[in-house]
């Protein structure tokens, strides 16, 4: 299967699908003359870029859940990439790195609409 279009970037990929066929991943996006990655769904055959923490961040999407969820990772502009959760409702939440990280990334979610618990 081909997935429709790119942001207005060169690229796109797919890096995950769940039950009911929403794929997630990212797709590249020119902003303030950069092309950086951005996470994306599809769904029913259109593409919706879920954004960044930052106006020249970058995000790219690891995993989904039955409700729509994804996780990945997102670079704030000069800084190294924090994890995130992406919800409907709520849009692209930082969830940091672990205490002491450099990088942090959430890669699935869980049917229960939550991260394993993580010792810290």
């Amino acid at each position: 299967m081909q997935l429709p279009g790119v942001l207005k970037g060169t690229f796109s990929e797919a890096t995950a699908i769940n039950a009911t066929g929403v794929i997630a991943g990212q797709a590249t996006v020119n902003v303030q003359g950069f092309e950086l990655a951005h996470a994306v769904l599809w769904t029913n055959g259109k593409i919706k870029d879920l954004g960044t923490l930052t106006t020249l961040g970058q995000s790219w999407a690891t995993g989904i859940n039955a409700a729509g969820q994804v996780t990945g990772a997102a670079n704030p502009y000069g800084s190294n990439p924090h994890a995130f959760l992406w919800t409907s409702a709520t849009g692209i939440q930082d969830l940091g790195t672990l205490s002491g990280g450099a990088i942090a990334l959430a890669w699935r979610s869980i049917s229960l609409g939550r991260l394993p618990d993580i010792p810290t």
